[in-house]
């Protein structure tokens, strides 16, 4: 279990393992199964540091897979979890069972199709086999086998990372109307949901025409970390996937048209993701030392770069169906405030301690920009209206592993 003031589970009667085998009718100490198919990340390695106590320092939050450990040992659950990466080496809890189930590369859109297909069918076998009275599953897995997984009884959780559209936008064409009712027939196989953000929550439940009524969470520190203030904006930050879509060639335009009234403005960019060298090889065309780009950074690296940080800057294009943005929240840890695009659903939460601009507009952003580098008070009264937000942070009775309880308990 992680050590004292990392606990990540809180507001749990103390009959908790009675009630849900209660609400499945089972018997009281009959044992229960729950198949979980988490997304693609390395579940193995947060295992083995949860295992012995610690907090996964890749991450600069506590991992939902970490609270999912602890909620299921608090539960007594029989667990199968059914990862992309590999096993642990050691599995000393027998109450965890790791499966690797591979997901294959793709190029072309056939080859897609046949991925998909090929990894949901090995899924749902896997599950099969097992035979759990829950199944988890995050967004990542392919929507049409949801109603494979809700066979033979089982109740079907979905662990909603994503959105399915962009935020405020609206399918719209003969092709957007199709993929929602597409979603709409699939989700009738679905029994609750626990939501990243309050934006895929409102969507679920509209796609099950409100019979789903998701639990939203909110990330949650490990630690606390020093809070800055600061008067004037002059170091921004983008922290996240490299990816064309999250709006990072946008940003750097925005930032090289306000050069001229800003000299001293400066910008970083950090994480990896497919745009990495055509990120790299226009900062090398450009050849401005007020702009880089170091890549990669583990949890401490995420922190100690926020730190260094005046405004974190999230330009998410609507191509891209974000469902929370984590960054912001690791930011206000800080007391760093976000500008975020229209589509990026963390803004609900952050209220006004972000200020935002309307997606894919490049004018919209720089007039952000400006008003936030050029107001030196402005900044100051963001970070001010962070204070609510960032003890939220360490409510454990807010964090995804005790909203995931909850969900069980009335499943």
């Amino acid at each position: 279990m992680l050590s004292d003031g990392l606990f990540a589970v809180e507001g749990l009667p103390p009959d908790a393992p009675r009630k849900i085998r209660q609400r499945l009718g089972l018997d009281a100490d009959a044992p229960v199964r729950l198949s979980y198919i988490p997304g693609p990340g390395d579940l193995a390695g947060t295992y083995n540091c949860w295992l012995r106590g610690e907090h996964d320092p890749r991450v600069p939050i506590i991992t939902y897979s970490a609270q999912f450990f602890e909620l299921a040992k608090r539960l007594g659950l029989d667990t199968q979890i059914l990862t992309q990466t590999a096993v642990p080496s050691e599995q000393m809890d027998p109450s965890f069972i790791f499966r690797t189930v591979h997901r294959r590369n793709w190029n072309s859109r056939s080859e897609f199709f046949a991925a998909q297909t090929e990894y949901g069918n090995a899924v749902c076998a896997e599950v099969d086999a097992f035979a759990p009275h829950i199944v988890l599953v995050a967004t990542d897995f392919p929507s049409a086998y949801w109603s494979r997984l809700a066979q033979e009884g089982r109740r079907l959780v979905l662990s909603a990372h994503n959105t399915f559209w962009p935020m405020g936008q609206r399918l719209g064409g003969l092709k957007g109307i199709y993929q929602r009712a597409r979603l709409a027939w699939e989700a009738r196989s679905l029994d609750d949901a626990i939501c990243t953000s309050l934006e895929c929550a409102r969507q679920i439940a509209t796609l099950t025409f409100g019979r789903v009524q998701g639990l939203t969470q909110l990330p949650q520190m490990a630690e606390r970390h020093p809070v800055k203030r600061v008067s004037r904006v002059r170091n921004l930050l983008y922290l996240g996937r490299i990816e064309s879509e999250k709006g990072i060639f946008m940003l750097l335009d925005a930032f090289s048209a306000l050069q001229p009234e800003f000299p001293d403005i400066r910008l970083v960019f950090a994480g990896v993701g497919s745009a990495a060298t055509k990120l790299e090889s226009r900062l090398d065309q450009l050849g401005d030392q007020r702009i880089s780009f170091i890549g990669r950074l583990d949890g401490p690296g995420v922190h100690l770069a926020i730190d260094g940080a005046d405004l974190l800057i999230c330009p998410t294009r609507t191509a891209f169906n974000e469902g929370l943005a984590v960054v912001g929240f690791e930011a206000a840890a800080h007391g760093v405030p976000t500008l975020m695009s229209s589509v990026v659903p963390a803004i609900d939460a952050l209220g006004d301690g972000c200020a935002v601009f309307k997606a894919d507009d490049q004018h919209s952003l720089v007039s952000a920009l400006r008003d936030l580098v050029g107001d030196e008070g402005r900044i100051t009264a963001l970070a001010d209206r962070l204070s609510t937000v960032r003890e939220a942070l360490y409510d454990r009775n807010r964090s995804w592993g005790s909203q995931l309880g909850r969900v069980l308990l009335r499943l």
